[in-house]
């Protein structure tokens, strides 16, 4: 950890970012937030993409509790990889029994020193907590209250009080803030109240604190979005220039509008006087003055949050990592904008939120949640980058294992950054009722692993329970019973082959999400019969059933896809139809447009003059040492000689590609069409020498060995 201390100066923080770093893409999110009245059926909607490379992907429910008075609460350091907390007071997924016993490290996080280390302070504790779902953060609690997650860059950093640097003087990180609010909040107006006093009281920290890394920038703030049923809003937060306290602002979204943030501050314009429809910390203008961030109090301006607070200066080269999600979103939802998917560096031009022009369901979420920009000029199905079979994957830049690509060359380059991505955790799409009693209101859809290769169940928080198969597992080892690999495996096996495999998972889905959709409100309807009627544990019964159904369901249901997909798609070839009478096998070989671009039409051209002369040569040789076999000698060179005439490459047209940008992208890294280098002809030729010398060794060979036999043989 770095020394040295950061002050109040905003333009260092730009000087250091206008180098090219790139934001960081172990943790970066994206959470999208749906009003009441933009909805279909009446929902508040929140979203949460857990896109990290290296995090605990359980899921677990935290019971409501009543505390003796003068408890105190700990608040734990931000700790993102398995096992994210060992607990006995958090609910069984975070207990030491829920522990893999396989794992060598099980004995390390049990020792109670390493979790006692794990706490920095305590405040506090209410007299009673509310129960709630929960992963890397907060998720939603028994009163709908719903919270999703996004990464933000900020002016300033944190530390946590643990670690031993000048700006490790703050107790909170957004993770625990979230897991206090839910605790303790019965609207989205208190839980955003309760962060943001917590955070200034005692100082907010984000999720990376190395002070000689520039990428603890990108990782210094965040984002909320938190709904309850009647309202939906956008939290952001960050630390102020001291490290020992923090600022903050909320925007309430209309109930007939749509937001998303992706790593990057969308609040812009903030008046100090009091307002309805935004919410912020009494220091906020303040900070914003003395912290050098070109805002003066009383100049009868309002606050630009994202350009005072943000760390995207004018010259970044990659803001489209955050810009290009929000304009897919917003573009997706209401089209009738007509907005640019190219935009400045704070996405001026991009509202806040947006009217949608169509009610949203929660399938319309989930489609949007599973999106490559596939139909766009930025679809990743298309282009070299893809492969020849529509990968849409574009992995995390950073040196290559080969060593062939370094970190600064890395930064030079840019790939388009979907919503769904391949390295997500955990995928989230909460709903909060109005006209449904708590008890079966707050419902979390969930699925684990990349969303677009996986499926969603339901879990109801007033279930008291999550699905065993939800609860284990971790990154460090396959386990057929945790959910997570089972998607994990049929993802990573189809991508290979994405073109003609997508179609095998896009069907499973359906077959399991479609009933369940579906059936969604005779479920809910039979639930709140019996809540009305005091029936509550029938109730929680009757939810836990149907989600622990869903969750055997799926997997078992990928467990036998994955099967499928490795007997149907391997080794160049498809099955056909894995029902029929007898096997059929058809080639998967590559696409014509993929052929040309990388030069496959090109690879064996010969000079036509060269030809010529070859031919010359072979005629004169065969003249002067067998004239009879001229004509077997020419016709032989006819039919070997044909598959080096070239086809020129030309890259896909826009038809093919998806778009003129694609097929631009093709263009520049097509092989371009040239004639076989004399390197490449002293290559053949000395190709051709060995083969004559090693058939004259092998005819030798089998004659003398005929000759042996003949005398052996006893006949």
């Amino acid at each position: 950890m770095g020394n040295t201390s950061r002050g109040g100066s905003c333009l260092l923080v730009a000087s250091v970012l206008a180098l090219g770093l790139g934001p960081r893409s172990g943790s970066a999110c994206t959470t999208i937030v749906v009003g009441r009245n933009a909805s279909a059926d009446g929902s508040t909607m929140s979203t949460h993409n857990a896109d990290c490379l290296d995090c605990d992907f359980r899921l677990g429910r935290v019971p409501a509790r009543d505390w003796p008075a003068g408890s105190q609460r700990p608040v734990v350091k931000f700790r993102a990889e398995f096992p994210r907390t060992v607990s006995e007071d958090r609910g069984y997924t975070w207990t030491p029994e829920n522990l893999d016993p396989e794992l060598p490290q099980r004995d390390t996080w049990i020792d109670s020193k390493w979790r006692e280390d794990m706490v920095l302070g305590y405040i506090p504790q209410v007299n009673h907590t509310f129960a709630y779902l929960e992963g890397l953060y907060a998720i939603i609690n028994e009163k709908q209250v719903a919270i999703g997650e996004s990464t933000c860059g900020a002016k300033w950093f944190a530390g946590p009080l643990s670690d031993d640097c000048d700006e490790c003087n703050s107790l909170f990180d957004i993770s625990e803030l979230s897991r206090v609010a839910l605790e303790r909040a019965s609207t989205a107006r208190e839980a955003i109240q309760i962060m943001g006093d917590l955070a200034v009281e005692y100082g907010f920290y984000g999720s990376e604190w190395d002070s000689s890394d520039p990428i603890t920038y990108e990782e210094a703030g965040e984002a909320l979005t938190v709904t309850d049923p009647d309202e939906a809003w956008v939290f952001h937060i960050l630390s102020d220039y001291t490290t020992k306290s923090a600022i903050w602002a909320a925007q309430r979204v209309p109930a007939d509008h749509v937001s998303v943030v992706a790593n990057q501050f969308i609040i812009k314009e903030v008046y100090p006087d009091p307002h309805p429809d935004f919410m912020f910390s009494d220091n906020l203008f303040e900070v914003a003055e003395k912290g050098g961030c070109g805002y003066k109090r009383g100049s009868g301006f309002p606050l630009h949050f994202a350009k005072a607070f943000g760390t995207r200066p004018d010259d970044f080269p990659h803001f489209a990592y955050s810009t290009r999600r929000v304009w897919r979103v917003l573009d997706t939802f209401a089209p009738s904008l007509g907005l640019s998917p190219f935009t400045d560096t704070f996405g001026q031009g991009h509202p806040f939120s947006a009217r949608p022009d169509n009610p949203i369901t929660t399938q319309d979420v989930w489609r949007i949640v599973r999106d490559h920009y596939e139909g766009t000029e930025f679809d990743l199905r298309v282009g070299l980058a893809s492969g020849p079979f529509g990968d849409v994957d574009r992995y995390d830049c950073g040196p290559s294992l080969d060593g062939s690509t370094n970190l600064e060359n890395s930064k030079k380059g840019f790939f388009e950054r979907s919503i769904s991505l391949f390295r997500t955790s955990y995928s989230t799409v909460t709903q909060s009722r109005s006209f449904l009693p708590d008890e079966v209101g707050g419902l979390l859809w969930v699925s684990q692993y990349k969303p677009s290769m996986s499926t969603c169940i339901p879990i109801y928080v007033g279930a008291e329970e999550v699905p065993r198969s939800y609860t284990i597992g971790s990154l460090l080892r396959f386990s057929k019973e945790a959910s997570y690999w089972a998607f994990s495996v049929v993802g990573n096996w189809a991508e290979r082959f994405r073109m003609f495999a997508h179609e095998d998972v896009a069907v499973q889905q359906s077959k399991l999400e479609e009933p369940l959709f579906a059936g969604q409100a005779d479920l809910e309807y039979a639930a709140a019969e019996l809540v009305s009627q005091g029936d509550l544990k029938g109730a929680r019964s009757m939810l836990a059933q149907h989600s622990n159904e869903s969750a055997i369901s799926a997997v078992s249901s990928y467990h036998t896809l994955f099967e499928t997909l490795v007997a149907r798609y391997h080794d160049g070839y498809q099955m056909e139809d894995p029902t029929a009478e007898r096997v059929k096998m058809n080639k998967m070989f590559y696409p014509q447009s993929w052929l040309e671009a990388v030069g496959f039409f090109d690879s064996l051209e010969i000079d036509e003059n060269e030809t010529k002369a070859a031919e010359g040569s072979s005629s004169s040789s065969s003249s002067s040492s067998d004239g009879g076999n001229e004509n077997v000698s020419n016709q032989k060179h006819e039919e070997t000689s044909s598959p080096y005439h070239s086809v020129k490459v030309s890259p896909p047209s826009s038809a093919t590609a998806g778009s003129t940008q694609a097929a631009d992208r093709t263009k520049s890294t097509a092989v371009p069409t040239t004639l076989v280098s004399w390197q490449d002809k002293i290559g053949l030729g000395v190709g051709a020498l060995f083969f004559t010398v090693v058939g004259i060794v092998v005819g030798r060979w089998s004659a003398t060995r005929a000759g042996y036999l003949a005398l052996s043989d006893p006949a």
